[in-house]
Order: C-alpha cells, then structure tokens, then sequence
C-alpha cells in the first residue's frame, strides 16, 4: 500500500486517474481529418455551388460562402472520409446543408433565444387555438375506474363504458380512437356506445378527457408545388424521388396519384423529365 496519496495517484495512469478524480472525458467519435482528406478539400472548387445558393437565397455572396465554409470545417471533423468521394454523391447534401446554415444567419426566427424572450414575442398568440374548459364528469374518476367490465352475456351500463374508457386511457396514454373499441383492448363495440351516448366525443367528454378534433385532410398537391417538392429533395438526397420515396415521406412528396397526373409516371426518371419541363414553364431553374 502506497504511504501518501502523492504516491498512489502516482500510480495510476490513464482513465483510472480520471475515474478517481472525477473527471471522465468521453472519447472523440472520430479522428481529425487526415492530410488526404485535407488536401481533397482545398482541392474542391465550389465556386458555382456558392454562387447558385447566393442566387437561391437571394443573398450577398460572402454569407453564402460563409455558411458553405462551416459546413466544410464541420465535415472535417465529424465525417472526412467524405471528401474522397465522388462530388457527385454529397454536393446536394453540401447544398441542404449550407442553405439551412445560410437561413439560420439570416433568419432571427431559427436562432436559439431564451424562454423569457420567446413568452414576451409570443404574448398571447399561443392562446388564439386553445380549447374551451370542459366540464369533467361529476362522478369521481376512481369510481369510474374501478367499474369492472361485464360478465359474458351481460350488457354494458354507462359506468362500465367510461370505466373502460379511463383504464384505455391509463395504459395507452390517450384517449381511445373509434378504431381502438374492439374486444381485444376490453372496449365495448362503437354500437355499444352510441346506444348510452349520443356520439363518442360525448362518451369522452364524460370519462373526464378532450376528444380529439377532427382531422384535416392535405389540400390537393398541385403542379408547380409538386415538381418544386421533388426537385428539394434531388438537391438534399442527389436523386430524383420515386414511387418508394413518396411512401417513406408523406406529406412532402407528392401522392402516387399526383405523380401519375402530372408527371406521366412514378419512375425517378419519368418524375425528373415531368418536373424539370413543369419549372421550365415557370421559368425555374431546375
């Protein structure tokens, strides 16, 4: 046993000495970028890409070579092997990349603040869409709760259904959907329901929750909206988007439908030739 601390301190190296005094410092994910990595980055010439996101964002120069630059540096630590690449393959993620940085300089909006500002510029807009007090139901929640289900061959009473309800709404974390009431989850039959309530929303209401509002259904994509949703994302993923693409993302991308409307098909090829002569009539630049 070592006689002073000095001499048992002495005597570890490495992470144990960090473990005993307290500090712990993670390991980086990846190494610095190699000198062959450096030098296919000084080596590429992204001129053009700096001028097309200048004229994208309709900004000056020097903040758009500013952002490609952070993304760059950023790129030489996180993921170096990237620049041994064919250009090709990441400039479109270059491009997504360095104009989200380019908006997040120029925009006040996308900049972090602190929680007091962010009340004082919201003031009382968030309140505009907030539901009205509903009134619970008067029975205890517990009573309600506690209700066990009906025995086969028995009938659903009006305390049995909000119990179900409310044990539904303890297990799963919300409230039921009319697709949830099946026996499988210990719900009564939607027949069930209506019979004691006047619709479900009631039946809600009385086991003590806000039902949902309804859904609202996406406007009809249109054509320019479509080609520009496809050509963003030939920029952010250098490919232009298929049948399998518009599955995977809802919402973003056009519905197999539309694509078939508008650009004769749902191949990536039959999608680029219908969206790049769509922006063309426009007068965008695909």
């Amino acid at each position: 046993m070592a006689a002073t601390f000095e001499a048992a301190f002495a005597a570890v190296e490495g992470p144990e000495l960090d473990l005993i005094c307290g500090y712990v410092v993670p390991p980086r994910r990846r190494a610095p970028a190699d000198e062959a990595s450096e030098a296919a980055c000084r080596k590429l010439d992204y001129r053009h890409l700096i001028d097309r996101l200048a004229a994208f964002r309709r900004c000056d120069r020097t903040l758009a070579e500013e952002a490609v630059h952070d993304i760059l540096e950023a790129w030489l630590v996180r993921r170096p092997g990237i620049f041994r690449k064919d250009p090709e393959s990441w400039m479109g993620l270059l491009f997504s990349e360095s104009d989200y940085r380019l908006r997040k300089l120029r925009d006040p909006r996308m900049r972090t603040e602190s929680i007091e500002a962010l009340r004082e510029a919201a003031g009382d807009a968030p309140l505009v869409g907030a539901r009205r007090c509903v009134p619970l139901a008067p029975f205890s929640d517990d009573g309600y709760r506690c209700v066990p289900p009906p025995e086969a061959g028995e009938e659903w009473s009006r305390a049995q259904v909000l119990g179900a309800i409310q044990r539904f709404r303890d297990y799963y974390g919300h409230p039921p959907k009319s697709a949830d009431f099946k026996p499988v989850n210990r719900l009564p039959s939607l027949a069930v329901v209506y019979r004691i309530f006047d619709d479900l929303s009631a039946a809600i209401l009385a086991a003590g929750m806000v039902p949902d509002g309804p859904g609202r259904r996406r406007k009809a994509w249109k054509p320019v909206e479509s080609a520009k949703a496809c050509l963003s994302f030939r920029w952010r993923n250098s490919h232009w988007p298929g049948l399998s693409e518009s599955r995977r993302n809802p919402g973003e991308l056009p519905t197999r439908e539309a694509m078939m409307k508008y650009f004769g098909g749902t191949r990536p090829a039959q999608v680029q030739e219908g969206a790049e002569l769509i922006l063309a009539a426009k007068g965008i630049s695909a």
